[in-house]
């Protein structure tokens, strides 16, 4: 929020990869003739990939706006945010390619073009297809997001009080990428752009009323979504200097085409009741109830003969929807909670929590075979539902605190998403059954000096499938007692912050224990130990600061994310090395 003191605020960053990063921020300060305050902040940031050609990002651009007025009764916070990035994919790698990360680490997309022919068609099994199907710049991700957000208060009586978030996001962007096809034994590269454009305004309301001996909300959320997603794919020529040209031709091949155009609204009505107590018979409570509506109309509309237009012109052309790939849903849910703890004595406090929770599945249902309607499909996706359980307790003495916990979340018809190994864009949602996961946590902090301060955190996690089977389009997979990919059982964060000569100190080692790509767990991801180190000194005043920030000191290779699959997985190396200088200031 604004800040009631007036001020101006930079940092500057630079580092490894060509990284680049410059921060601004100004605050008015509390206006105390009209109570108002407000800031503006702006910052950019530029890096190269630390592996393959292009950037990551090219460019983002961050803009905020934010205000408060306290009018007594009234109180009102106002902000806005818009963030333009680009960003350059990296290639994901197949398990065989990981599991030789020295050789592997840094395969990437393709630089450069090679121009064969007349540019449009290659022969089978012509290197110039390959080499051209994974040219960098066919892989991108531009993206503007804008953000509109209020905080409204009114005290109504001493008692009870109404909050307002009316908010409103704005999504625009796409994510790149190239496809292939063959006829007349002959092989043409396509550009294809998945375009998503995203409206969704909405409010929450919020009546608040003080108990005796505790609170009592009384809410309700609502929420119009109107997602806008097309996808176009254009032949691609390569021209003599190399560059290309993305081609649309309605007729012939390779011909120009919609892959598909649909729109999706999504409506979310969720009232909501929550009251709190502070004492009990000695106990602090909590409950509360959602009832959750999530209606969904999908509107999938016939691709032939459509002209490529620039944004969303599409959309203003005479659509005609197909019936067979539309549908509308509404999945419903009566969600509870109930929280209760108990302080022991003063440096002790247990708690027990419980919460059901929903998901509804995406919108894009997958591919659906020709005699099956989209109804039909979207009928037979269920919601995600969950049932946690968590206990545990505080401990706080003098110069440490623990804080040790279990938990048990036992999920119905979970829903995994996986990415097309081939494509980025496309990632699909499926139901795999019932999934049981439980684990321990254990966070702790320590000051034994006044100049050294330790913290660490500790987890154990179980995660598996427990039903039999998941289909895989139409082949069985059994997955019964296997680990949910992407789950690692042990991990753990220990970190210090020490105090030497004006100098603040920060090492930290995180670890990941082993996990698995795909369902079957016959795709192994070893454990890995990343150690970070930040150095920072202040000097005038505390007014400025230079900073020193090291990341994966002993350049540990491992894989750092999973886009898991049923049979196999998709796999992305962890940064290496990379080292970044900066200063900051205010005045």
């Amino acid at each position: 929020p604004p800040r009631d003191k007036k001020g101006l605020e930079f940092s500057a960053s630079y580092g490894s990869n060509a990284f680049r990063r410059f921060f601004l921020r100004a605050d008015s300060g509390l206006i105390k003739d009209l109570n108002f305050k407000a800031f503006a902040s702006f910052s950019t940031t530029q890096a190269d990939k630390w592996r393959g050609p292009g950037m990551h990002p090219a460019y983002r651009d961050h803009f905020t706006l934010g205000l408060a007025h306290n009018l007594g009764r009234l109180r009102y916070e106002f902000y806005f945010n818009n963030n333009a990035q680009l960003n350059y994919f990296y290639r994901g790698l197949t398990y065989a390619q990981i599991s030789d990360l020295s050789a592997n680490r840094k395969l990437d997309y393709t630089p450069t073009l090679i121009r064969s022919g007349d540019g449009l068609s290659y022969a089978p099994n012509e290197p110039a297809f390959e080499n051209n199907r994974l040219y960098y710049k066919f892989y991108q991700n531009p993206y503007d997001n804008q953000e509109y957000r209020a905080n409204i208060d009114i005290d109504i009586t001493k008692d009870i009080s109404l909050n307002l978030k009316p908010y409103a996001w704005v999504g625009r962007g796409s994510g790149t990428s190239a496809v292939t096809t063959t006829s007349g034994g002959r092989s043409f590269i396509f550009f294809r752009e998945s375009f998503n454009y995203t409206d969704r305004p909405g409010i929450i309301t919020e009546l608040s009323y003080n108990l005796p001996n505790g609170k009592l909300y009384v809410g309700y959320w609502y929420e119009r979504s109107d997602l806008k997603q097309w996808q176009p794919q254009r032949p691609i020529r390569v021209l003599p200097d190399g560059s290309f040209e993305a081609l649309a031709p309605t007729t012939g091949t390779p011909a120009f085409q919609y892959n598909y155009i649909q729109r999706t609204f999504t409506t979310t009505n969720i009232p909501y009741l929550f009251a709190e107590f502070d004492d009990v018979f000695g106990l602090k409570l909590n409950f509360g109830l959602r009832y959750a509506n999530v209606k969904r109309d999908f509107k999938n509309y016939r691709t032939a003969n459509l002209p490529y237009l620039p944004d969303d012109a599409i959309y203003d052309q005479v659509l005609t929807l197909d019936p067979r790939l539309s549908y509308k849903k509404t999945y419903t849910k009566l969600l509870p909670s109930a929280g209760i703890s108990y302080e022991l004595n003063k440096n002790t406090q247990i708690y027990l929590a419980y919460a059901k929770n929903f998901r509804v599945p995406t919108n894009f249902l997958g591919t659906i075979p020709a005699n099956v309607n989209a109804q039909f499909v979207a009928d037979q996706l269920k919601p995600e539902e969950s049932d946690s359980f968590d206990i545990g307790a505080r401990l706080d003495f003098d110069k440490y605190y623990i804080t040790p916990s279990i938990y048990l979340v036992e999920y119905k018809d979970r829903i995994i998403s996986t990415v097309d190994p081939n494509d980025p864009n496309l990632i699909y949602q499926r139901n795999a059954g019932k999934v049981s996961a439980n684990g321990a946590e254990l966070e702790f902090g320590a000051k034994p000096f006044d100049y050294l301060s330790l913290y660490g955190s500790l987890s154990y996690n179980s995660a598996k499938f427990k039903d039999e089977n998941f289909f895989d389009g139409n082949v069985r997979v059994s997955i019964k007692d296997k680990d949910l990919p992407d789950t690692p059982k042990l991990m753990f964060k220990l970190g210090a912050h020490l105090k030497l000569y004006d100098f603040d100190i920060k090492p930290s080692v995180q670890y990941l224990s082993k996990r698995y790509g795909n369902f079957t767990n016959t795709e192994s991801v070893s454990s890995y130990t990343i150690v970070d180190m930040r150095v920072e000194r202040e000097f005038y005043n505390r007014r400025y600061s230079a900073f020193l920030d090291i990341k994966n000191l002993f350049d540990k290779k491992y894989v750092g994310r999973i886009s898991a699959g049923a049979r196999s997985g998709t796999y992305y190396p962890g940064t290496p090395l990379s080292v970044a200088v900066g200063l900051r200031g205010r005045f």
